[in-house]
């Protein structure tokens, strides 16, 4: 008697064991790979922890040993309690293991089809009905199924009755998840309200707005609404940008500018290559739209931003006019700007090669100066382009950096105020031999060729110093690309002779490119 129940009790103890085993290796220590593998552990893992007790306890209870308090009331329903909850997971145990292996495996891997959630879960819940309508009947002696068909529709139409609007989100929901008019990461509008979709279930559909807000639509009213879809067929999506300027100003020069601030913006596209047009003549400007192309749909405001931005620095650098709205007019005798030029004037003595002008010619030229302002991350000027004007940095930051021809960085570093750069292509008309970008907000205050003509008709020693000084210049660029690659040597003669060659071929290249 107790040999048997002993040796029972061992048997069950050692079927725990063997399972906890079993559930360790499979769930805890083997790392899966597979994506298949490690979703169905997720899955079937909480079941399989409860089968680990319920399976020994539901086999001791059959085994003969235990027929002894069998004819005990309490046995009886200890059994039944055993068996109903082994039946139990052991069946959600495989409807969900086949769940994975039948959507995850048969319909994604092998046909690549990507089933709705929604649809999942749809077919998850009729396994689940079938399998009560099997087991329940059996497991609690019910003979009369009819009867329980006929009580449970009568029931069923009183759900439905009582959960027609539930229904309703379901099985439109149902229906959404067939036409696929959106997934989960697309971006979407419905209504008034844009976002990205975060997740679908059987009665509603949420997204999540550029402000980080949830918005839930229940499916019955999803169907009735008007879905933009900005990700389908491709992450490309078109924005536009309206600007008006003032009617003084050329078209054509408008919009070219206009494609300029476009195409150098980040976040546009390439291709499809950005668009400008005029939309309209208005009060008091003409309308013109940018139409441009983006993938980030989640950025457009930033892109746009950075758009108009550099649209603003654009129009102030070439005079060009944003008008205000006409309603009323008002004179204004605001306070007199300070004046600037004696400040120029000082700027401009610094700078080397102007050395030889008088103060008087210094204050005139610093009369013709024009200030253009720069924004961060602004091209001001492009190495291989040609260039007829020279700057000298007013406040901010510059990068200057020289490319080879195999795209590599020769020469690379930053100035400040009181620098300038440009003067080769100014005095020679030579191509821009850097690039030349705003670190940061940048003004700078620019010289043109024809400023520079009128210096040289009235200084005569001005053009012999300014090729002198322009030749210490380019050896000083020379020096500092040749630190890029290896170092080299030369003599002073050989170096004189090189300053004074070159000397001789800047004045000759100013001569012919002011024609004096």
């Amino acid at each position: 008697m107790w040999s048997q129940e002993l040796w029972l009790v061992g048997q069950i103890v050692l079927l725990f064991l063997a399972l906890s085993f079993l559930y360790w290796v499979v769930f805890k220590r083997i790392q899966w790979r597979s994506a298949l593998a490690r979703t169905l552990t997720e899955r079937v893992r909480v079941w399989a922890y409860l089968l680990i007790p319920l399976v020994p306890f539901a086999w001791g209870l059959r085994q003969p040993a235990f027929a002894v308090q069998e004819s005990a009331r309490f046995a009886e329903n200890l059994r039944w309690f055993a068996e109903f909850a082994f039946l139990l997971v052991l069946g959600i145990f495989l409807v969900e293991a086949s769940s994975v292996l039948v959507f995850d495996y048969l319909f994604a891997i092998r046909r690549r089809i990507d089933v709705p959630q929604i649809l999942r879960s749809l077919a998850r819940s009729i396994v689940y009905v079938l399998l009560f309508f099997f087991f329940f009947p059996r497991l609690f002696g019910w003979q009369d199924i009819a009867g329980l068909l006929t009580s449970s529709a009568i029931v069923s139409i009183i759900f439905g009755l009582a959960l027609q609007e539930t229904l309703g989100n379901l099985f439109a929901g149902i229906a959404m998840q067939m036409s696929r008019p959106y997934t989960a990461g697309h971006w979407v509008k419905i209504g008034a309200y844009e976002g990205i979709v975060e997740q679908t279930d059987w009665r509603s559909m949420t997204i999540r707005t550029l402000y980080g807000d949830r918005i839930s639509f229940p499916h019955s009213l999803l169907g009735k609404m008007e879905i933009h879809n900005y990700s389908l067929p491709s992450p490309l999506h078109a924005r536009t940008v309206r600007v008006g300027v003032h009617y003084r100003h050329p078209p054509s020069k408008v919009e070219e500018i206009l494609l300029h601030c476009t195409r150098g913006t980040p976040g546009v596209c390439a291709q499809p290559v950005p668009e400008v047009w005029l939309s309209a003549y208005q009060d008091f400007a003409i309308l013109y739209t940018m139409k441009f192309w983006i993938e980030d749909f989640a950025r457009y405001p930033a892109i746009e931003s950075e758009v108009m931005r550099r649209v603003w620095y654009h129009f102030g650098r070439e005079k060009i006019q944003i008008p205000f709205p006409i309603r009323e007019i008002y004179h204004h005798a605001g306070d007199a700007l300070p004046d600037t030029r004696s400040d120029d004037a000082r700027i401009l003595k610094d700078i080397e090669f102007l050395q030889v002008l008088t103060d008087e010619q210094l204050r005139t030229l610093a009369e013709r100066l024009e200030t253009q302002v720069f924004a961060r991350g602004e091209i001001i000027c492009r190495q291989g382009e040609p260039g007829e004007t020279f700057y000298i940095i007013k406040n901010g930051q510059i990068e200057v950096a020289a490319h080879d021809g195999q795209g590599g960085m020769t020469f690379k570093r930053t100035i400040g105020p009181g620098d300038f750069f440009g003067e080769i292509s100014l005095m020679t008309g030579e191509p821009r031999n850097a690039t030349v970008t705003a670190v940061e907000e940048t003004a700078v205050l620019t010289i043109g060729k024809e400023d520079v003509r009128h210096l040289l008709e009235e200084n005569s020693q001005l053009a012999d110093h300014i090729s002198h000084v322009l030749v210490l210049r380019l050896q000083q660029l020379e020096e500092q690309r040749l630190l890029h690659a290896q170092s080299t040597s030369q003599n002073v003669t050989t170096q004189a002779r090189r300053a004074e060659s070159l000397r001789r071929e800047f004045l000759a290249r100013m001569r012919n490119f002011f024609s004096y």
